[in-house]
């Protein structure tokens, strides 16, 4: 069975994070005060498989995105509108950005980690630099 804490955001963007990593969290700071990080971790995993409040309320109260960020993954809407994105390629509004917004920093840092494990090396700042 997989086990994912589903957040919406602001933006509307729904990011998972594995429970157990939630959990691992969890009973790493009880270890910490001196309790068995196995019991705790089961008590977490416990807490999400009853769908008790336990495990959202110490995910939201004791952890910062900044905890979990580098475990989230972007999952698809709810409701899945087909598109064809061949044509939405070739015809879709385009931009071109020079910053990279706030929200898709971290999923730009995967690209460029992708990127960097592929061997791809794209340069950065003024083109006007290079003569």
């Amino acid at each position: 069975m997989k086990r994912i804490y589903c957040i919406t955001m602001p933006d509307g963007v729904r990011y998972g994070i594995p429970a157990g990593y939630i959990a691992h969290l969890y009973a790493k700071f009880y270890e910490e005060k001196g309790e068995a990080y196995s019991d705790n971790y089961k008590t977490m995993i416990h807490w999400f498989d009853t769908n008790d409040y336990e495990f959202e309320d110490w995910a939201k109260n004791n952890l910062d995105w900044a905890d979990v960020k580098d475990y989230a993954f972007v999952l698809p809407p709810e409701k899945i509108v087909t598109c064809n994105y061949e044509d939405g390629w070739v015809n879709g509004d385009t931009k071109l950005l020079h910053e990279i917004p706030p929200s898709a920093v971290h999923a730009y840092e995967q690209v460029e980690k992708y990127m960097a494990a592929a061997n791809i090396q794209i340069e950065e700042g003024d083109a006007h630099d290079k003569n």
